[in-house]
């Protein structure tokens, strides 16, 4: 199993605050980080088709979580409540807040503050659709191999990524970077090759 237990959750883009000598800014309530560790998980492979049941206790318990989980999915569907709609999506930046983003990321960039940038706008707004259907509805038109849905507490989160940043496996690390990442050269021609294109 590529994943057998430990911390499942996730950390907020404003948690590098406090990491980095940035200004502070919360643009809303969601948690800087939040993460679990349970006792047992159902990991599913959408490639494969399978489901693993892992449990931190005895064999006993992991066996009667089996049952139910095979009763669970053996049961019917529960009934979709009636939705009622949405807000409008409100954006974070407008056109010429965009603009003043992106040269200011430039003037980063020639500054050597950072050598790779993505600039994104925020859309946030309030709907009655339950979290978890919107990670369903995810998958079918989004599928990817980094899929996750977190329920914690009054906070849910849906993602899909198409990459993994970082593998740990055994005691062996792999750096997943960000599309657009170029590797090293082997030496400093190489370097300024790879710069150039």
């Amino acid at each position: 199993m590529p994943f057998t237990g430990g911390l499942v959750g996730a950390a907020a883009y404003d948690l590098v605050r406090h990491f980095e000598k940035l200004r502070p800014r919360r643009t809303n309530d969601t948690p800087l980080a939040a993460y679990v560790a349970p006792a047992s998980l159902l990991v599913f492979d959408h490639l494969t088709r399978r489901v693993a049941l892992l449990h931190a206790g005895s064999e006993d318990e992991r066996l009667a979580l089996r049952s139910e989980v095979i009763r669970a999915l053996r049961g019917a569907v529960p009934a979709a409540r009636a939705r009622n709609g949405f807000e409008r999506p409100r954006s974070s930046l407008d056109e010429p807040g965009y603009v003043e983003a992106v040269r200011h990321g430039q003037e980063n960039i020639a500054a050597g503050d950072v050598y790779q940038l993505v600039l994104s706008v925020r859309f946030a707004g309030g709907c009655d659709i339950d979290p978890f259907e919107v990670y369903r509805a995810l998958r079918l038109i989004n599928p990817s191999p980094y899929m996750y849905f977190l329920r914690l507490g009054p906070c849910s989160i849906v993602g899909s990524s198409p990459e993994a940043l970082v593998r740990l496996s055994q005691r062996r690390a792999e750096l997943r970077p960000i599309a657009g990442t170029r590797s090293r050269g082997a030496n400093f021609e190489t370097d300024n090759r790879l710069e150039a294109e």
